[in-house]
């Protein structure tokens, strides 16, 4: 039998006297999707975050491949951080204004010292094209973008590194409502 892409065991995290995510069972199994859904304020956010390792748990366990990353340092979530991508909800405060749009794309070929500049720089404009903006906006920024095209290069980041598990928190809020359906 496979091991899930991701599993939550008993996940826990307390901000003060608050239980923001008390005891939570999740089971994402391969090539599947799956959908958190709450109230505002009902920790799915910070559910996300945790299963990321982008916060520390104060309980419970995180397992990517059946493997248990629950406790990984940085440098040793690094090689684990290929097969786990996000998209945030905020799109234009994840993406850095002084980078072009096809460098913010590329990033994470570069971090994880994939293929060379230039063929970097191929990958990023072919995922552009891939989210529905043409390879010219590699040469775009931020804030020349509407809201629904900064969220087509945070999905076309997240996904160019071929991460087994996307968490994506409300990856559709910033899109047209055109685009939406």
């Amino acid at each position: 039998m496979t091991a899930p892409a991701l599993e939550l065991r008993q996940l826990t995290k307390r901000f003060g006297d608050a239980a923001a995510v008390d005891h939570v069972d999740l089971v994402v199994p391969n090539n599947s999707v799956v959908a958190l859904v709450g109230e505002s304020g009902s920790g799915k956010t910070t559910t996300g975050l945790l299963a990321l390792r982008l916060i520390g748990s104060d309980g419970g366990e995180v397992l990517l491949d059946g493997e248990d990353i629950t406790h990984l340092t940085a440098r040793q979530m690094k090689p684990h951080r290929r097969r786990l991508q996000v998209v945030f909800q905020d799109s234009y405060a994840s993406l850095d204004p002084m980078m072009t749009l096809g460098e913010i794309v590329g990033e994470p070929l570069s971090i994880h010292a994939l293929g060379n500049r230039a063929e970097r720089n191929d990958q990023a404009r072919a995922w552009l094209e891939r989210v529905g903006l043409d390879a010219s906006y590699a040469d775009r920024y931020p804030h020349e973008l509407s809201g629904g095209q900064r969220q087509r290069v945070s999905v076309a980041r997240a996904l160019i590194l071929g991460a087994k598990v996307l968490v994506a928190d409300e990856p559709t809020s910033a899109l047209d409502v055109s685009v939406k359906a």
